[in-house]
């Protein structure tokens, strides 16, 4: 098991699975639905009966007014009887349907598309399902929530007359659509990863990016920020070093781009070895600076620091009184030691408001005290209930199945059977 498959299973189980007519008569079918559970939190809370805390955390998202105005809009397409099309600008099912589509692509995380059949009343008229999903992480589960939003008059066939239907598919589709909206949410937190490497290989961020999240990655090392650029094109990715002044510094470049440091005592430690090294200036900021400039407004869920023994001068250039990322975890042992380091700095971080609440062997995890609820998501290491699989894992059975693929094309068949025949033939002869 890799320590970037160990940091992202805490992370993952702590921020993420934590969370998972007229207007009379469109409130007296809606209001109860998103009304009556908030009620009911509500009451267990001030009661003192122990709530779910992931529930409480899905329904705090609900927003009742944004249920109302879905219906109404819907409403207000007057009609979406199968087979109306855009009996007029702004009207018909098919207008109901763009305005859907663009609710569910307004949403980050969701996949969306549209799937066309044949309605039997409007064969000629096109009629489309709205879809979209929410990846998860078991391939092989599906959980389906379901509504209509055509609507229709006592006449089945009437695809001309008012047909409001708010009461109906309208509050139906309007729920639906919060649905996908909380459930959604968790997938666009935000990280901020200093020393970022690699954008797959032992990346703790390749998950969260791969949910629909995005961040700030800063890596000053050349080959190693070009990879992240490239395959990370909705993150902000910089290039130069983070630490508690602005100014410039040397910066080391061994062979093994994840070992590179501005400490001087890792480059020392390499020459002493014979390792190859390179060594060249490199601007440095404060991380600070850099968020204030880049995200001044964002909430940052974890902030992952490994700098190769660089640690204190980051949290030197660190307001965590300004900026509160809710999980801290740091590498806290010398480089390719088991020696651990993080006396240097960690009480920059527990002055900070701030709980260590786990050590996996090489980084320490620290929880912001607002967030104590959390806790319990470090209480033990990952394991099997985790369910997750290692990288080296994926990546073979990803390159079987490919092999799979090719092997099962048919034109490859064809010449893997004339090679086979051609090979026996040749045995044939040669045994003569």
């Amino acid at each position: 098991m890799k320590w970037h498959l160990l940091k992202r299973t805490l992370i993952d189980r702590a921020l993420i699975k934590r969370n998972f007519a007229n207007s009379s008569q469109l409130w007296a079918n809606v209001l109860p639905l998103v009304v009556l559970p908030l009620m009911l939190v509500a009451y267990a809370a001030a009661g003192g009966v122990p709530t779910d805390p992931d529930i409480a955390a899905i329904l705090s998202n609900v927003d009742s007014n944004r249920i109302q105005n879905t219906a109404l809009t819907l409403q207000n397409f007057r009609t979406r009887q199968s087979c109306s099309d855009q009996p007029e600008p702004g009207h018909g099912v098919t207008a109901a349907r763009d305005f859907i589509l663009a609710q569910y692509q307004s949403i980050p995380g969701l996949q969306v598309r549209l799937d066309p059949f044949v309605h039997t009343g409007c064969p000629s008229a096109p009629t489309f399902n709205v879809i979209a999903w929410l990846p998860g992480k078991h391939r092989n589960r599906l959980v389906i929530l379901g509504g209509h939003y055509d609507s229709r008059t006592t006449l089945v066939t009437d695809s001309a007359s008012d047909a409001p239907g708010g009461n109906d598919s309208g509050a139906q589709t309007a729920v639906v659509l919060e649905l996908a909206r909380v459930f959604a949410g968790r997938n666009t937190g935000f990280y901020v990863d200093v020393g970022a490497a690699d954008p797959v290989n032992l990346s703790v961020t390749k998950w969260f990016y791969d949910l629909g999240w995005s961040g700030l990655n800063i890596e000053p090392n050349k080959q190693l920020f070009d990879r992240l650029a490239a395959d990370r094109p909705r993150d902000i990715n910089l290039d130069c070093g983070v630490g508690a002044t602005a100014s410039e510094a040397q910066f080391f470049e061994p062979d093994v781009g994840e070992l590179s440091s501005f400490d001087s005592r890792v480059r020392d430690n390499a020459q002493s070895s014979g390792k190859p090294t390179s060594t060249r200036t490199v601007a440095v900021v404060p991380l600070t600076d850099l968020l204030n400039h880049h995200c001044p407004d964002r909430t940052i869920d974890f902030l992952k620091i490994d700098v190769e023994g660089w640690e204190d001068e980051v949290l030197k250039g660190l307001d965590l009184k300004r900026y509160r990322p809710i999980v801290i975890l740091i590498e806290a042992t010398v480089p390719q030691t088991r020696i651990e380091s993080h006396t240097e700095w960690e009480p920059r971080v527990l002055d900070a408001d701030y709980s260590f609440v786990y050590f996996d062997g090489v980084n320490r995890f620290y929880l912001a005290n607002e967030h104590a609820d959390l806790k319990k998501h470090f209480a033990v290491p990952p394991n099997v209930f985790d369910d997750f699989e290692t990288f080296p894992l994926v990546r073979a059975r990803t390159h079987a199945e490919h092999l799979l693929e090719v092997l099962n094309r048919p034109s490859l068949r064809n010449v893997l059977g004339m090679l086979a025949r051609k090979l026996n033939m040749w045995l044939r002869l040669n045994k003569r």
